[in-house]
């Protein structure tokens, strides 16, 4: 993954250490509590340079992430299809899929109304993936050919309909998106997983099916969301220390749709680690039961587990799939559980 340090050179303005921790801040600032000040900061440079430094190589981990859930089949489809990153900003997204994936064959295109944002994001490109071939530009092409959409922090602020009418006028044929993991964007994740589902669009990630969410069916004022849990790097970690931000643990609200063949095999997905108690890990998981989404806490006795294992545990993300064997149900929503060693080795060796 890129480091600050790494970054750096490749920033539109040169800066101390002190003016990105300041610039960091105000960015911080206006994102939760003056969001009408946003389009000032995105046109200064250095507060997008300041951006790019931090929360692009963060962000970035979210990518990771998901790629690391999704079938290879699918994986593929992004591959071999242009990708259009909707709200780009300094390349985000495009930049994770070109961490992460075999993918220089791939066409890229960031789009972003930002003139700042494109030129951070080209300066990038020309410094750190010379030979991808990524178009930068402020409208959104018509495109022959497969297209994977990646709508990244963008479909919160455009609106569920909004995003609907581009889906379905540019014939996407893949769909990621990568929102922040608020209850307001999960309003709006909500109104466009129904949309996409009525429009034909199978849900590939993070749901096992297309039914209700059960969460939303138990309370209304809750959401469902990831927490993607990572290790940054030490320049990073130094920022995100100076401005009192943690990135370690990131909460995002991450869906994936496709029209392609793609079979959904989806077992349980981790929505909640409830509480990390004494003797057992207590979690909530979501799968599908004929037809049926369904929500049941499930307890992992510690006692079972080797201490590895159980600092592996520990730092696991939700949003993560899992399988198990039932040990026993103590009633209809609460089962005791034992991992399948097939998952346990994978989040022993965060594959």
């Amino acid at each position: 993954m890129i480091s600050f340090n790494k970054l750096k050179p490749a920033l539109l303005e040169e800066m101390t250490e002190g003016e990105i921790v300041k610039c960091l801040k105000e960015l911080s600032q206006a994102f939760t509590q003056s969001r009408h000040k946003i389009d000032d900061v995105y046109a200064s440079p250095k507060h997008i340079s300041s951006y790019a430094s931090f929360y692009l190589p963060t962000n970035m981990y979210k990518m990771a992430f998901l790629l690391k859930q999704l079938p290879n089949e699918l994986i593929e489809g992004i591959k071999n299809s242009t990708v259009v990153e909707v709200g780009t900003g300094p390349g985000t997204y495009l930049f994770g899929l070109l961490e992460e994936l075999n993918c220089e064959m791939t066409s890229f295109i960031g789009v972003d109304h930002s003139p700042l944002m494109l030129k951070q994001a080209e300066k990038i490109h020309q410094s750190l993936y010379p030979c991808s071939d990524i178009t930068w530009r402020s409208d959104i092409p018509k495109l022959p050919g497969r297209k994977t959409y990646i709508f990244g922090n963008s479909l919160n602020e455009m609106g569920h309909y909004t995003g609907l009418k581009l889906v379905n006028r540019n014939k996407a044929d893949i769909v990621i998106c990568i929102e922040p993991g608020t209850k307001s964007s999960f309003k709006e994740m909500s109104s466009f997983r129904s949309g996409m589902i009525k429009d034909g669009y199978r849900v590939i990630y993070p749901c096992s099916g297309e039914g209700e969410c059960p969460i939303i069916k138990l309370d209304e004022d809750d959401w469902c969301h990831q927490v993607v849990r990572t290790k940054l790097d030490d320049s990073i970690e130094r920022l995100s220390q100076l401005i009192k931000l943690d990135r370690k643990t990131m909460p995002a609200i991450i869906h994936v749709y496709t029209k392609d063949k793609v079979e959904n095999n989806r077992k349980y997905q981790v929505v909640r680690l409830v509480k990390n108690i004494k003797h057992a890990f207590l979690w909530e998981v979501c799968f599908e039961d004929a037809g049926e989404m369904k929500l049941v806490r499930i307890e992992l006795m510690k006692k079972l587990y080797k201490k590895k294992e159980v600092k592996a545990l520990e730092s696991l993300s939700t949003g993560y799939e899992i399988d198990f064997i039932i040990d026993k149900k103590i009633d209809s929503n609460h089962w005791r559980v034992k991992l399948t060693p097939e998952v346990l080795e994978k989040i022993v060796n965060k594959k």
